[in-house]
């Protein structure tokens, strides 16, 4: 299926989605992604990378998302396929459905974001701690930094020169204590 048009339609009647209708492409650069509607409902229906199709990875993500989403994590659930499945594996492919969750960048997040943020990661981690699935032990995410491709123009740390670091002089306050 490599470079040839997904026929979206297709993998959209193996779910159980009334009326599908396709919105919109999405962006990204990982997978080919669609947005789906179905009256006020809206889905995400991608092809997942070659690369991790590899099924153990597959069940493993899907295993984790669903202890997860049961456990009151807010992330898209996966839909389930008419045989109950959770992907579909298609022409040599796998493709992944799920619940479309909205969101948006905050470049410059309050206190109070920050520690929203820091209550759902440890809720992350409460809800994940006592899932162990080792069928996938030897794998890395995508996003792994030792997967993650690097610019080789620029330089990295150990190819900088070492700078000298210039210390200022010290203020003093008006009770003789230094800043």
């Amino acid at each position: 299926m490599s470079g040839d048009a997904i026929d979206w339609q297709t993998i959209l009647d193996y779910y159980d989605i009334a009326n599908p209708t396709i919105v919109q492409e999405l962006g990204g650069t990982a997978t080919d992604k669609i947005l789906v509607r179905d009256g006020a409902r809206q889905y995400v229906l991608k092809r997942r990378a070659r690369q991790w199709s590899e099924l153990s990875c597959v069940q493993f993500d899907h295993a984790l998302n669903d202890l997860l989403t049961r456990g009151g994590f807010p992330t898209p659930a996966y839909l389930k396929t008419r045989n109950g499945k959770t992907w579909v594996e298609f022409e040599e492919c796998i493709f992944e459905a799920s619940s479309f969750s909205a969101g948006y960048h905050e470049p410059a997040p309050s206190l109070y974001q920050l520690s929203n943020l820091g209550k759902s990661v440890a809720l992350l981690h409460k809800i994940g701690e006592g899932f162990q699935d080792y069928q996938k032990s030897n794998f890395i995410r995508e996003d792994h930094p030792t997967v993650l491709k690097v610019d080789p123009r620029r330089p990295r740390c150990s190819d900088r020169e070492a700078q000298p670091r210039v210390v200022e002089p010290q203020a003093e306050r008006s009770n003789g204590d230094t800043w």
